[in-house]
């Protein structure tokens, strides 16, 4: 890609996030470089930290963070961005999807394992949130053969809920019907769009 559609795509389509994770004063960046950085695992992010005038990986070794032939980072289609007050080593938890958490290892950022999940505190997190449910199902349960099942209930909203599309087109209509929440019923509203585009 030429680094003119680089920068368009970018500023188009892509997203930094920024935050003092090693306590230095210097923000590290999360970068979502754009579109072309999707797949079917959701959009890419790397984490960077700057280095002189470089900005390195902080999920390689420092022995490779110079490697531009390969960037570490994860893909997700549910990101979330949080610093956790736990410290390795001078560096903080971080927060990345809804159940993904990374820790230092004393050279680079690496996956929680199972167990490191039973150290958050559920009070981190926003209990009244249901696309918060993962984090405190991992809280709980992550990594355990065996569990005593506590529910945990979260709210619902009106925009919780999906549309629904019933049946095929017919006769060149398509008939989408969409539940929508009421206080007191659920209501079902139709609407026909010509033609067999959505």
């Amino acid at each position: 890609m030429e680094l003119k559609e680089c920068w368009a795509s970018f500023h188009d389509y892509g997203g930094v996030w920024a935050a003092d994770v090693d306590g230095d004063h210097v923000g590290e960046l999360i970068v979502q470089p754009g579109h072309d950085w999707a797949g079917s695992a959701g959009r890419w992010y790397v984490l960077y930290r700057r280095q002189g005038n470089d900005w390195i990986s902080m999920q390689k070794d420092a022995k490779d963070a110079k490697n531009q032939d390969h960037e570490d980072g994860w893909g997700t289609w549910r990101p979330r961005f949080d610093v956790l007050p736990i410290v390795r080593n001078g560096h903080h938890d971080l927060r990345v999807e809804v159940n993904g958490c990374l820790k230092w290892d004393g050279a680079k950022y690496v996956w929680y394992d199972p167990k490191d999940y039973h150290g958050l505190s559920p009070a981190w997190f926003n209990a009244s949130d249901n696309r918060e449910a993962e984090i405190f199902w991992a809280i709980r349960y992550a990594g355990n053969k065996t569990m005593k099942f506590e529910p945990q209930w979260f709210p619902l909203a009106k925009h919780d809920f999906l549309f629904l599309t019933l049946g095929p087109p017919r006769h060149g209509f398509r008939s989408s019907t969409r539940q929508e929440w009421s206080p007191r019923l659920w209501t079902t509203r139709r609407s026909m769009c010509a033609g067999s585009g959505s």
